[in-house]
């Protein structure tokens, strides 16, 4: 029996990384992973969660609702989505996704908007009545348990705007890093080199492990095995989570009886394909290759008939001459009897 959550349904994503006062350390510990290195980047001290729903821009338009949406110490905020199921447009949305955090700082201010204030917090700025376009960098991390169209197949492509002359970045109002965990191919924690490779090893098994790897050395797993633990769950947590179980089993169920029906209809079709096209042809061989046998059966008849009938001609016109049946058969090969045949004619 499973001892910890699938982090990759959308009860176990929000349980590891969205849960205000609970999961605000992990996500800034796998945050700093992913990021390292990176340029213009600083180490998060400490991460707050913000109201995840963008609300409508219009009454007919679509409200955003983000797995998790969040502030960090730095002043940058984070939109963290993951996708279990391939989506043909998942690069459009996830652009879509951050611009539409982007745009939405300019309609009241910063801060001045009950949909963007910190989780558990009254806002925190005054209105402002006018608005200097000074934006607030939003950066989207977005897991995908498939290969992103459009997207090179690597575990992560981190993306921001630049200059395609000299590749230097221009501004830092957004950037992207895509997680393509089929790309994620390390299947013994030793061999994990990266504080990044470790956390993405533990989040890909842990719904099959017994033991949390990595906790020995690193505290920060430790917490991650608390917080995923399923007898930790409140009722209505694993209420909620077995109900994303189920559905993603019955998606799954309903994805293989797809493919299969698909493949014994395409084989089926193939089949019957196959043979109607073997009959033509083999209707098209036969034709063929009667003509042909016809056409060298009549050639050879017609010169057996033209070669008799010359060879009459000439036995008629020896025996006209005075010639003696003997002596015309052993010069035309004709028998006396079929050279008698000729003098009734």
């Amino acid at each position: 029996m499973a001892k910890y959550i699938d982090p990759f349904t959308d009860t176990g994503f929000k349980i590891v990384f969205g849960l205000n006062n609970v999961s605000n350390e992990i996500l800034k510990y796998f945050l700093n992973a992913l990021f390292e290195g990176q340029p213009d980047f600083e180490e998060i001290v400490s991460v707050r969660y913000l109201n995840n729903e963008n609300v409508r821009e219009w009454i007919e338009g679509k409200t955003i609702v983000y797995d998790v949406y969040c502030e960090t110490s730095h002043g940058h905020r984070f939109i963290v989505e993951m996708q279990k199921n391939p989506q043909e447009n998942f690069l459009s949305r996830a652009i879509y996704y951050v611009a539409r955090s982007i745009a939405y700082q300019g309609y009241k201010g910063r801060f001045s908007d009950k949909n963007d204030s910190v989780a558990g917090n009254e806002n925190n700025d005054n209105d402002k009545k006018y608005w200097n376009y000074e934006l607030i960098p939003v950066v989207g991390v977005f897991f995908s348990n498939f290969y992103i169209h459009g997207l090179e197949h690597k575990l992560v492509t981190h993306g921001r705007l630049c200059d395609t002359d000299n590749n230097k970045p221009i501004g830092n109002a957004m950037r992207y890093a895509f997680i393509q965990l089929p790309a994620f191919t390390i299947n013994d924690e030793k061999e994990c080199r990266t504080d990044f490779e470790k956390w993405i090893f533990a989040l890909k098994n842990m719904r099959t492990m017994n033991t949390m790897p990595f906790t020995s050395h690193q505290e920060i797993f430790q917490r991650l095995a608390s917080v995923s633990n399923l007898a930790t769950l409140s009722p209505e947590q694993r209420y909620q989570y077995e109900y994303d179980l189920k559905k993603a089993r019955d998606y799954h169920a309903e994805m293989s009886y797809a493919r299969k029906h698909a493949r014994e209809e395409g084989l089926a079709e193939g089949r019957a394909e196959g043979r109607a096209e073997g009959r033509v042809e083999g209707l098209a061989e036969g034709r063929a290759e009667g003509r042909a046998e016809g056409r060298a059966e009549g050639r050879a008849e017609g010169r057996a008939e033209g070669r008799a009938e010359g060879l009459y001609i000439v036995a008629k016109n020896m025996l006209d001459a005075g010639y003696t049946l003997q002596q015309i058969s052993s010069m035309t090969n004709l028998s006396e009897k079929e050279i008698s045949k000729l003098l009734k004619k």
